[in-house]
């Protein structure tokens, strides 16, 4: 299946979009109820992880969808073929720093899970 460049442009459009939404969603609820949210924390705080992992894979689909500056020795001189070499380098730190993002992120469900297990458990 052959996709346009701006298909892959509208759809990252939506896709930010939709992430705008949930910030402003997190903004304006300003604080979960805890502990009665508790569940509700864990559920978002997994969706926020998966959003983060997926939003690594994009870096990464990006980093090796630019030419390599080897690639691009038809199209472009020196100076762009640089340019090139900064994008690349550019989406491969944004993938290593989302990925280190995903990874933070994906502790904190199971870590509000034991949050819930404790203060639901019966006193002793």
């Amino acid at each position: 299946m052959a996709v346009a460049a701006h298909d892959v442009d509208h759809s990252a459009q939506l896709a930010c979009n939709a992430a705008i939404d949930l910030a402003d969603q997190l903004d304006a609820l300003v604080r979960y109820n805890l502990p009665n949210d508790i569940t509700t924390a864990a559920s978002t705080a997994q969706h926020i992880a998966d959003l983060l992992k997926v939003a690594c894979q994009v870096a990464f689909a990006y980093h090796h969808a630019i030419p390599a500056p080897k690639d691009a020795l038809k199209y472009y001189a020196v100076d762009e073929r640089c340019d090139l070499r900064a994008i690349r380098r550019h989406s491969l730190f944004a993938f290593r720093s989302g990925y280190d993002a995903h990874r933070s992120f994906s502790d904190i469900p199971s870590i509000a899970h034991r949050l819930r297990a404790k203060t639901t458990a019966p006193p002793s």
